[in-house]
């Protein structure tokens, strides 16, 4: 039976993670305990306000589910700061960087609709404006990388 390469999809994560420091995991869980601390507060005002627009539920019951996780990757990080360096080649295993991706595309999944339908219960079509213009900046981003992916190979090419 031919064995099957789990680690293709992860070289492209694994070149995030190939220049991990202190300072990358620091910024990485403060921006999981923002999101987090954004979700919290959102919770708390829809307590205030009353949960009583379909657009309302949709953004408690997504950001419910997305606050522990991110917690959770705040923790993750938390845990590779706190071990230091030694720890930092577990961040790179295929074990992690699946579990980790896994975990950030579904909260931040999660934060974008809390996000979309906050505006979608002030406007429907700027809640559509807001996921079209996240899905172009997504676009963009990933027409960024791979000009700058070919213009590096390019400069590596050039040096041979």
């Amino acid at each position: 039976m031919e064995r099957v390469d789990t680690n293709v999809g992860n070289d492209e994560v694994r070149k995030l993670w190939r220049h991990v420091s202190q300072g990358k995991l620091g910024l990485m869980r403060g921006l999981s305990f923002g999101a987090a601390g954004f979700l919290a507060a959102n919770t708390l005002v829809l307590v205030q306000v009353g949960v009583t627009h379909t657009s309302l539920r949709v953004s408690l019951f997504s950001g419910a589910i997305s606050l522990p996780l991110w917690v959770a990757m705040a923790s993750v990080f938390e845990s590779y700061i706190f071990h230091g360096r030694q720890s930092y080649q577990h961040l790179k295993s295929d074990f992690t960087i699946n579990l980790v991706s896994s975990i950030m595309l579904t909260a931040a999944f999660g934060l974008l609709i809390t996000v979309a339908s906050l505006v979608w219960y002030l406007s429907f079509i700027a809640a559509v404006c807001f996921i079209v213009s996240c899905i172009f900046s997504f676009c963009i981003m990933t027409l960024h990388d791979k000009s700058l992916k070919e213009y590096l190979n390019l400069i590596r090419n050039s040096k041979t």
